[in-house]
């Protein structure tokens, strides 16, 4: 998995424009809502439960977002050569969230982290953890969002 994020000072692009950008950088891109909805309740649903256990205190703020925009969840499923050998990666895009990125365990991971490099580079994103002067904590990024509470 890999998350995608605006580099620093920069900011979210729209659910249309990245739909837009990777459609213009792959081969192959579709766009479908089938499922994005109840990966962002499922998410929802383990936040509150972990506020509720006494871990962690909820964002509520963050919950309030997840709630606003579960309907406008897409998922985008992008790559070149779809042939016996492509690789296919699929992107959970969240209006003002980062962008998770899943792929297939079988897929080799040179492959992968292509796609997902130059993804980042078509949306002008960074990819978080990757290290180096990008990869720097913000305070749009201080919480860890859904994608802690999946792992």
């Amino acid at each position: 998995m890999a998350i995608l994020m605006p580099r620093a000072g920069g900011c979210y692009l729209s659910r249309f424009e990245v739909i837009k950008r990777v459609t213009a950088a792959f081969a192959f891109a579709e766009t479908t809502e089938e499922d994005a909805r109840r990966h962002v309740l499922e998410w929802m649903n383990q936040l509150m439960f972990v506020a509720s256990d006494g871990r962690a205190a909820a964002d509520d703020d963050f919950l309030a977002q997840l709630e606003r925009h579960q309907d406008d969840a897409r998922f985008v499923h992008f790559g070149d050569d779809l042939g016996g050998e492509g690789t296919l990666l699929s992107m959970l895009v969240i209006p003002d969230q980062p962008l998770m990125i899943e792929h297939a365990m079988q897929l080799p991971q040179e492959a992968v982290d292509a796609l997902v490099a130059r993804c980042a580079a078509a949306l002008d994103y960074v990819v978080a953890g990757a290290g180096g002067a990008e990869d720097e904590v913000r305070p749009d990024a201080s919480y860890p969002g859904p994608y802690a509470a999946a792992a």
